[in-house]
């Protein structure tokens, strides 16, 4: 049923303009918010960790039902993005930091740009397209339905961007080796391998993979991120290289990193945390 859905909203929604269909999205984004259920919980909750305890009711429920506008949007682009054109993406983008991707691959061990489910998330993953001259792949998340995943990945790949399994760290390996950009969303454990450290004031268990793999190819691992404006306009930002620690305990130094980055993470959410679509839950 959910792959059926998927065809024909791929079908439909190529055809259909942005001036129809980010309302239209955003009528389904305001449903799914009064609809509430678990999934509402669960935003909350971590809105609500996010903003603190002194936070008013309103401003909870507002940062939550921009989350829900943000996610739907999303679905939006993923459906429609082989018919935006490229000169359109580049045209609404302001981009910063570029510079240390310069950076990182003149040192020869390739890039980690380390980011989150934030902003526009489909939008934002085909930006290295706009820069031919760096090799770029990108990191998903496998599904359970392989046609589900299949439609999904060609649509993301509709403008000519590699997306390779998150579970398949082989190739991952191989393409840093040969000097790439290899953009990974840190902010959800989806092989279930993670470690537990203090995230906004709790322990939540969070993917260590990026670090590691950044402590043994050597590759930069580089905060990134990306968020919408109201005039529909993108901003993204590639923050300064990670400094990792490096004292001889492997795992201690995978923690002490992995507290360096996050801690980065904390602040970008912080700035707007209804760009964050933290849809599942982080903290018991």
């Amino acid at each position: 049923m959910i792959y059926v859905l998927y065809r024909l909203s791929a079908w439909l929604l190529y055809y259909t303009h942005e001036a129809i269909g980010y309302p239209l999205f955003s009528v389904i984004a305001w449903l799914a918010y009064l609809r509430g259920g678990m999934m509402r919980q669960t935003i909350t909750r971590n809105v609500q960790r996010v903003i603190g305890a002194q936070a008013s009711d309103g401003c909870v429920r507002r940062a939550v039902r921009e989350s829900y506008r943000n996610l739907m949007w999303g679905y939006y682009e993923l459906f429609h993005l082989p018919a935006f054109p490229q000169a359109e993406i580049r045209r609404r983008m302001t981009i910063a930091g570029l510079e240390h991707i310069g950076d990182g691959i003149a040192q020869g061990k390739g890039v980690l740009l380390a980011t989150l489910h934030y902003g526009n998330t489909e939008v934002l993953l085909q930006v290295p397209l706009l820069f031919p001259q760096w090799k770029f792949i990108v990191l998903v998340e496998k599904m359970r339905d392989a046609r589900v995943f299949n439609l999904i990945r060609r649509l993301r790949e509709s403008q000519g961007m590699e997306m390779v399994p998150v579970d398949e760290p082989l190739k991952i390996m191989r393409r840093l080796k040969q000097n790439c950009v290899v953009g990974i969303a840190c902010d959800r454990d989806v092989t279930h391998s993670g470690v537990a450290i203090d995230f906004f004031g709790a322990p939540a268990r969070l993917p260590d993979g990026p670090v590691r793999l950044a402590m043994r190819t050597g590759a930069a691992l580089l905060p990134s991120y990306g968020w919408r404006e109201q005039d529909g306009r993108f901003e993204v930002r590639v923050l300064p290289p990670i400094e990792l620690q490096r004292t001889g305990n492997f795992d201690c130094d995978v923690r002490a990193n992995m507290e360096n980055l996050y801690c980065v993470f904390e602040h970008i959410i912080r700035e707007r945390p209804g760009q964050w679509m933290a849809f599942y839950p982080l903290w018991q």
